[in-house]
């Protein structure tokens, strides 16, 4: 068992080794909490054998805000009005596929609304079918 994590500490050490400072620094600091602590110990050794100045880090830290705030903008995106229409109108495997691109792409807002106008096109085409039975 412990050979196996030394053995993987080793790998990544090796994958780190080859990565540029920015991603390493996104590693260590700006995105740590995503990683496991061994891999943010090993990108922050990394970093320590780079020597990155402070400059340097206070640059990699702007770069990465603004990277986060431009995934935010992203995220809160809403479903064009196009999509709403079609989530609609064909409540059903477009409405759903609509929802499974925006969430794949981080589209958090779009994918919640692509499921909202999927439920009111639902909610729509079964009060229309229970108002006229031959639909």
């Amino acid at each position: 068992m412990l050979a196996a994590i030394s053995d993987s500490l080793v790998e990544l050490r090796k994958r780190y080794a080859v990565l540029e400072t920015e991603e390493l620094f996104a590693i260590a600091h700006t995105d740590s909490d995503q990683y496991r602590s061994a891999a943010v110990r090993v990108a922050r050794e990394e970093l320590a054998r780079r020597k990155v100045s402070n400059e340097d880090a206070a640059e990699f830290q702007q770069k990465a805000e603004t990277k986060r705030i431009g995934r935010l903008d992203e995220e809160e995106k809403p479903l064009p009005a196009g999509l709403k229409l079609l989530c609609l109108v064909f409540a059903g495997m477009p409405a759903l596929v609509t929802y499974a691109i925006m969430e794949s792409k981080g589209r958090k807002r779009a994918a919640r609304e692509a499921i909202v106008w999927f439920s009111a096109g639902f909610g729509l085409w079964l009060v229309l079918r229970l108002l006229i039975p031959w639909l």
